[in-house]
């Protein structure tokens, strides 16, 4: 009854109790037992499917008076079910019939066209109701229906994630978890069976969550609530370590989840780019990627300890900014260059951040990188090696032990001023040097103090000499001097300059011995003509030697 009422709209009393009272001759009475019934008991009367309305409708005034009044003040409609529905919308229907076959004063107090406005607002209010209802009906069943969408959905998810995921419940008095689901990435990646281990302790069936951070931080995140995530190492029977990456949550039964990812591959891969990025930045060579238009775009610890700049400041610069070889015009010949070859080694000379410069050896190799070309160049300090391989060079042009030019150099540079000469014109001298005595001075003194005394010569040649001309020892006590820009007379003022400053110089031995002295004969010669050979002129400055020493030596002949 109390549905019924409040479904239609009829707040007095429209119900079918199953009762067979409300008969013809008895009208009141079945109106005054329905006004009687307790509502309260009566709620389920909507789904009678007996039909004594319409006699009591068509039978008493009163009754159909409080219908039409009671369908016209409609409240809101409580939610009912489809079953509920179809009796209600019958009933409807029902008066609708009934109010458009009695349609005569005694039963109606409202004129003809009031009962047809009656008549026409109850039917509007009557389908506006049935949509109405329909509706909610609709909106109910469809709201029932989103529990069991969301829950396959999940399950959907669940089971398709690319992430494992394992669902865990606490047990307190093992101090451990027991294992609650799995889902088929988690299968994949243990490689276990979900029916063999649903209902075991995560101990037994993960042996490595006693490892230090699992276990504990199950616990955590079971205490708290608080979601965490954590990446750690699984030692494997073979030795091995696979790696896991782990997002932990309570879930609202109070189980934990752990959505979980194999990253073996990729911590791997950062392990060998950090090895690969150590290795780089502290090797001994600088490392630089230029790109085609010169600029720099990397470089490695090194570099920047080699330059003495900063990573920053290095990478705002280009090449010629710390290459002295380089201007950016030349620069894209060697780029182009590099490009054709492939690979090229060279040497050049880089500037410091203090300007000072130091000799390179590079390694340039072209590269192709994600669409984008560079220049990767290896480049080692070579400063010392070449400081070595010049010392080296000197020497083999000098001889040891006066530290003049020896005799293949002296000859070496001798042909390059007569080939200048030969071209351009100009005078060209040369004298020959000899000792004189200087076997007397090995027997009697020793080989030492014979070496002491050429030393003492070929210091004599720095100080008296011009730098522009070339001494020389050809051999034993034998020197030659090369005078460019040099006529005969000129040579023979200097040849004699010599030969009186070096019989003036004492030269010392040991502490407490007399001083020694030493002379020397010189024969002078100058270039007859441009076609001859150094040969032609040394040979002429030999023959004035000779005469020198003819002569008595320590004189100077031409």
């Amino acid at each position: 009854m109390n549905t019924l009422s409040r479904t239609i709209g009829l707040p007095h009393l429209i119900s079918d109790n199953g009762s067979r009272d409300n008969t013809p001759s008895e009208p009141q009475n079945s109106i005054n037992k329905l006004i009687s019934i307790n509502t309260k008991k009566c709620s389920h009367c909507v789904t009678s499917k007996t039909q004594p309305i319409a006699c009591l409708l068509m039978r008493e005034v009163n009754a159909i008076s409080h219908c039409i009044n009671s369908l016209l003040e409609l409240t809101a409609i409580p939610t009912v079910s489809k079953v509920q529905l179809e009796p209600i919308l019958q009933i409807y229907n029902q008066l609708m019939q009934i109010l458009a076959n009695n349609t005569y004063e005694p039963f109606f107090k409202q004129s003809p066209d009031e009962l047809e406005n009656l008549k026409n607002g109850l039917s509007q209010c009557i389908n506006e109701r049935a949509i109405r209802l329909i509706q909610t009906n609709a909106q109910l069943i469809q709201e029932n229906k989103i529990p069991g969408d969301h829950e396959a959905r999940l399950t959907a998810l669940f089971e398709n994630m690319s992430s494992g995921i394992a669902v865990y419940c606490f047990l307190d008095e093992a101090n451990d978890f027991i294992i609650t689901d799995l889902n088929k990435a988690a299968e994949r990646i243990e490689n276990i069976k979900r029916e063999d281990v649903i209902g075991q302790k995560l101990s037994s069936v993960f042996p490595f969550s006693a490892q230090p951070g699992l276990h504990d931080l199950l616990k955590r995140v079971s205490e708290t609530g608080q979601t965490e995530t954590h990446t750690m190492a699984i030692q494997t029977e073979n030795n091995r370590s696979d790696w896991r990456e782990n997002y932990v949550c309570k879930l609202p039964n109070g189980e934990v989840a752990v959505v979980f990812n194999d990253v073996t591959h990729r911590k791997n891969a950062d392990m060998t780019l950090q090895l690969t990025q150590f290795s780089v930045n502290h090797c001994a060579d600088s490392l630089y990627w230029i790109s085609a238009d010169g600029q720099i775009k990397y470089v490695n610890d090194s570099s920047c300890r080699f330059l003495g700049y900063s990573r920053e400041k290095l990478l705002t610069l280009s090449v010629s900014d710390i290459d002295a070889h380089y201007s950016p015009e030349s620069w894209l010949f060697h780029w182009q260059a590099l490009k054709e070859k492939g690979a090229i080694n060279l040497e050049t000379v880089y500037r410091t951040q203090q300007g000072h410069q130091i000799s390179v050896e590079i390694s340039a190799n072209y590269l192709l990188f994600e669409g984008q070309e560079y220049y990767c160049g290896f480049v080692r300090d070579i400063s010392e090696r070449k400081a070595l391989q010049t010392e080296l060079e000197r020497q083999a042009k000098l001889d040891y032990l006066t530290g003049i030019a020896n005799r293949r150099h002296f000859m070496e540079q001798a042909e390059t001023e007569l080939a200048r000469t030969a071209r351009y014109g100009g005078d060209l001298s040369v004298f020959m040097l000899d000792i004189d005595n200087f076997k007397q001075v090995n027997d009697n003194h020793g080989h030492t103090v014979g070496d002491r005394v050429l030393q003492k010569i070929g210091g004599i040649f720095a100080d008296i000499l011009r730098e522009t001309d070339i001494p020389g020892r050809l051999g034993g006590e034998e020197f030659a001097v090369l005078l460019p820009e040099t006529g005969l007379e000129k040579a023979f003022e200097v040849a004699e300059r010599l030969r009186t400053f070096i019989a003036d110089s004492p030269i010392f031995l040991e502490s407490g011995l007399i001083p020694l002295s030493a002379s020397v004969s010189i024969g002078v010669a100058t270039l007859q003509n441009h076609e001859g050979t150094i040969n032609d002129l040394l040979n002429l400055a030999d023959q004035a030697l000779y005469r020198a020493k003819s002569a008595g030596r320590n004189r100077v002949c031409k």
